[in-house]
C-alpha cells in the first residue's frame, strides 16, 4: 500500500482511530512528519507494506470526494501539502548569477 521513502498524507476516516493509527506508523519503521488531529497526518514510508483500519494514505493528490468530507482546516492542511509538491518554477533557477537578462547581486 505504501512506497519506499516517500511522504505520503495519511486521512483518518474513523476520528476514534486517530490516536491508535501513529503509532502504528511509527511502530512500522515510519516517520511521522506533521500532524492535524484529529483526523491528518503525513509521513515518509521507509518500507512497504502499511496499513491501517479507518485510515486511507495518498502519495500524490488526494481525490475530491475525500477532501470534501473535510472541515476547512483540514482542506487548508491537504492543499498546503499538495502544493508542498508542485514543482516550483523560479526566474532564473539554476543560471549563473551574472547570466544575460539579470542584474548581479548588489548593483
Amino acid at each position: 500500500m505504501s512506497e519506499v521513502g516517500r511522504e505520503a498524507i495519511i486521512v483518518v476516516t474513523q476520528e476514534d482511530l486517530y490516536n491508535s493509527t501513529l503509532p502504528a506508523v511509527r511502530r512500522g519503521g515510519h516517520r511521522v512528519v506533521s500532524e492535524l488531529p484529529p483526523t491528518l497526518a503525513t509521513a515518509v514510508f521507509s518500507e512497504s507494506g502499511f496499513s491501517a483500519p479507518g485510515a486511507q494514505l495518498f502519495f500524490d493528490t488526494v481525490p475530491l470526494d475525500v477532501v470534501n468530507r473535510l472541515d476547512a482546516r483540514s482542506r487548508l492542511f491537504v492543499r498546503a501539502w499538495q502544493a508542498g509538491k508542485e514543482p516550483q518554477t523560479r526566474p532564473g533557477d539554476g543560471l549563473s548569477w551574472d547570466a544575460p537578462g539579470f542584474t548581479p547581486p548588489g548593483w
